[in-house]
């Protein structure tokens, strides 16, 4: 409080999106003029997902409530994804049990990254995936496999497919299209990490 007067019934109030729960809002408190104090709260996340923790501090000051409404915190999927490796064998074994399967589109353009193998490795390296099996050499055309897990033990597979379009054909540097197709056992984690993928990828189409 770097007021001159003092603030009362000061309290933190949390709301959330995603597969987030809020376990425990601290009490309220009043705060002396030019005063400070720690507010800590328990938020749970539940699963693999992309979400978003609102809250608001609310007090009264000279007999008024006011309130400030405080910026979103935002839960990112790839926090809770970490690398792990796996063989090919087991790879193409286990690809047919993980039910939830999401397709992405892959279409970017080659001022921005330049071959199949810089948007391969772009992929890895910002979606926290490990090669599986021997890194696929560039070329005209890349297929590859990713692989990895969450904190909460979840699966991760993605089966990667690009191809280089002619020098030009598009009026300008060419682009590569293809897709990826991303299975997990549970429909959060693929549908978070696919929109991810978009997400990471939107800068590169123009």
């Amino acid at each position: 409080n770097q007021l001159d007067e003092p603030l009362n019934d000061v309290t933190l109030d949390l709301a959330v999106s995603g597969d987030l729960k809020v376990i425990d809002n601290p009490p309220s408190c009043s705060f002396s003029p030019m005063s400070f104090a720690t507010l800590k709260a328990v938020v749970k996340v539940c699963s693999t997902c992309n979400g978003s923790i609102y809250g608001s501090i609310n007090y009264v000051m000279a007999g008024e409530e006011q309130s400030v409404v405080l910026l979103p915190i935002v839960v990112d999927v790839l926090d809770f994804v970490k690398p792990e490796t796996i063989t090919d064998a087991s790879f193409r074994t286990l690809w047919t049990l993980l039910e939830w399967e999401n397709k992405i589109n892959v279409d970017v353009s080659r001022s921005k990254l330049s071959s199949c193998a810089q948007v391969f490795s772009f992929l890895c390296d910002k979606m926290k995936l490990a090669v599986t099996g021997q890194r696929p050499s560039d070329a005209d055309y890349l297929a590859g496999n990713l692989y990895a897990k969450t904190i909460f033990g979840e699966e991760v597979r993605v089966n990667v497919c690009l191809e280089k379009d002619v020098d030009g054909a598009d009026g300008g540097q060419g682009r590569i299209t293809g897709h990826l197709r991303l299975r997990s056992r549970s429909q959060g984690v693929a549908v978070s990490l696919g929109d991810r993928i978009l997400s990471l990828l939107k800068p590169f189409k123009a």
